[in-house]
């Protein structure tokens, strides 16, 4: 009996697509708001990438017709931008994380470091993955290729310069995001009750700083993305190593002397190829399953919830409907019981940067044996610690 892939049913994916893209932007407001550039980025890669998988899956649903070259021409691209653009999402998440619970920042972050360090964050998110195109543009064998049931797909011409380029970075840049994962997460379990306490301090002020729940959901998330990025895309590579060859690298002008060919591969023959449907279907599905790790993670959080609350108090003031809002009863429990009754807290912007800073301050303030102090009743922590986190 001949091989044939039916895989799972077209509307199926089409819907599921659709579906991630709108997940993929539901969070994106309170991450903007406190500049989670990293999470940004992953939002914004993955999103995208779902909209464009969903547009294709109903364009050539059923026909290879060149009917759209100029979203191919575009779409290609970003695809091919997409090969790096999670892993190096995921390595900026992993970056920072490791550095709030290992350096200590100075003492007050200046303008220009905090500069600093959003443009690094930016160039990891958006520069890098902007980077692979003049590389996949080095390899690029044909404009794009159309298939039945898919849409197109980027066409490369498979030789040790493609290897180099385009297959081997998302394993290089999983190798080092996962040497800041590994440490950062031994780190954070084994932090002390003092430092804990004043990742704890700020989740009873603002839902967007920092707390352990939403560290370790990033982690998680930076976990899952390394974890499937190193043996996936080694899987790839091996994948196209035995069916399609390695090929020798004779020219520029050879790799494209047939670059406005473009191939149109019908359902009838890439179903009929094991081979083909795996490689085929695993970029699609995974960025849509990228889309779904990061909702289920951050979509029904705390912070979600109150943007969801606020989000529909909005909807019915402009339909002119009162809605009865609860205050949030731990701020104020905060403000009572913050210094001198003057309710400060750290601004969720601290999240990065400040929040270490007084981490790493207060333990070095506090002597190795000094004796319990009594803990605040209505914090639940150390009044030392507390007086030294706040500004």
């Amino acid at each position: 009996m001949s091989y044939y892939y039916a895989g799972p049913p077209s509307w199926l994916f089409s819907a599921l697509a659709f579906l991630g893209f709108v997940l993929s932007f539901i969070p994106l407001p309170w991450h903007l708001r406190v500049w989670n550039i990293g999470t940004c980025g992953y939002m914004l890669w993955s999103g995208v990438g779902c909209l464009i998988f969903f547009i294709d899956s109903l364009i050539w649903r059923g026909n290879t017709l060149d009917s759209a070259p100029v979203w191919c021409d575009l779409s290609t691209y970003f695809l091919a931008a997409l090969n790096l653009a999670v892993p190096a999402t995921s390595l900026c998440i992993n970056r920072r994380l490791y550095y709030i619970v290992y350096m200590k920042a100075p003492r007050q972050p200046t303008p220009a470091q905090r500069r600093r360090a959003m443009a690094m964050d930016l160039f990891l998110s958006f520069g890098i993955p902007l980077l692979q195109l003049p590389l996949y543009y080095v390899v690029q064998g044909r404009r794009y290729m159309i298939v039945e049931d898919v849409g197109c797909t980027i066409e490369i011409d498979f030789t040790p310069v493609a290897i180099t380029l385009t297959s081997l970075p998302p394993i290089l840049i999983g190798v080092v995001s996962m040497a800041y994962c590994i440490p950062s997460i031994w780190k954070f379990l084994h932090l002390s009750r003092d430092a804990m306490e004043i990742f704890g301090s700020t989740s009873t002020v603002d839902p967007d700083s920092l707390t352990p729940s939403r560290y370790l959901r990033l982690a998680c998330l930076a976990t899952c993305d390394v974890v499937f990025t190193i043996p996936l895309s080694a899987w790839v590579l091996a994948t196209n190593l035995r069916e399609a060859g390695l090929h020798p690298w004779i020219s520029w002008a050879d790799t494209h002397s047939d670059f406005n060919v473009i191939p149109q591969l019908p359902s009838s023959v890439w179903r009929t190829q094991p081979a083909f449907p795996p490689a085929m279907e695993f970029a699609r599905w995974a960025t849509v399953g990228c889309a779904f790790l990061f909702f289920g993670f951050f979509g029904f959080a705390g912070e979600a919830r109150v943007w969801y609350a606020a989000t529909g108090r909005r909807i019915a003031a402009a339909l002119g409907v009162k809605a009865e809002e609860k205050p949030n009863i731990s701020v104020l429990r905060f403000q009572a019981g913050s210094r001198a009754g003057t309710g400060r807290h750290i601004h969720p912007r601290a999240s990065f940067d400040t929040l270490s800073t007084r981490w790493n301050e207060a333990l070095e303030e506090r002597p190795d044996e000094e004796e319990p102090k009594p803990a605040d009743p209505e914090l639940g922590m150390e009044k030392p610690i507390l007086e030294a986190i706040l500004p």
